[in-house]
This record gives structure tokens, C-alpha cells and sequence, in this order.
């Protein structure tokens, strides 16, 4: 086998793996949106005044719940805004709706690399 060969399988194989990593991101973060979808959901229809709120390193503090209809959502560059429960649940089926169409692309190219590796390793049983 050539150089050049050698080369290229490492390349398209190290590839795939990078694609993988990222369809692993991927997959947690929608996961992670479903979920906070699911709180959300729970949150509106809850009767209850009060609940646990995380402000970071698995630490909680016991807040009060003074008006469900406004929530405070950050839209990047620290910009926070006030949306209603349905606006922020649409913010979120938008962004789990762009990571599946992105999750969808990399699987995508994820399979031509799998089909290119596939065929090197025809090639090489040919040859030998």
C-alpha cells in the first residue's frame, strides 16, 4: 500500500471520529433541551409558589415563584429579555429543531466516510 493511501485513511479515519465527538455533543445538547422543555412544561403547570433554582456547581437556593408568564431568557452576548413561556418553548423547538437538521448533515457525511473506509478495507483484502 502507498504512502499516500496510508495517509488518506488516517486522515478520513481520524475524521470519523472527530463527527462521532460531535454527533455525542449533539445528541446531549438535544437531550438537554428535551429535558428543559420537560421543566418548563412542569413549571407552567404547577400550582406550586416555590422551587429549587441552580446557580451553578450542582448548588441550589429555594426561590419564589412571583409571575410564570415572564421569563428572563439570554439570547447571547449577556442581552437577557423578558418572554412569555410559549415564546421561550418555541425558542427552544427552534434550536432543537437546527441541532437535528445539523446532527442530520454530520451523520450524513459521517456515512460517506464510513462507505470510504469500507472501501479501503476491500481494497486491501484485494490485494492481498
Amino acid at each position: 500500500m502507498e504512502q499516500a493511501e496510508i495517509e488518506r485513511i488516517a486522515s478520513v479515519e481520524g475524521e470519523a471520529r472527530l463527527l462521532e465527538e460531535n454527533l455525542q455533543l449533539l445528541d446531549n445538547q438535544i437531550a438537554e433541551l428535551n429535558e428543559f422543555k420537560k421543566s418548563l412544561d412542569f413549571i407552567m403547570k404547577s400550582k406550586d409558589k416555590e422551587m429549587l433554582s441552580p446557580i451553578g456547581k450542582r448548588v441550589y437556593v429555594k426561590t419564589s415563584i412571583e409571575d410564570k408568564e415572564k421569563l428572563f431568557v439570554e439570547v447571547g452576548a449577556g442581552v437577557i429579555v423578558k418572554k412569555s413561556p410559549s415564546e421561550t418553548l418555541e425558542i427552544v423547538k427552534e434550536q432543537i429543531s437546527r441541532l437535528q437538521e445539523a446532527r442530520m448533515q454530520i451523520s450524513m457525511q459521517l456515512e460517506e466516510y464510513r462507505g470510504e473506509l469500507e472501501d479501503f478495507v476491500r481494497l486491501i483484502r484485494d490485494k492481498n
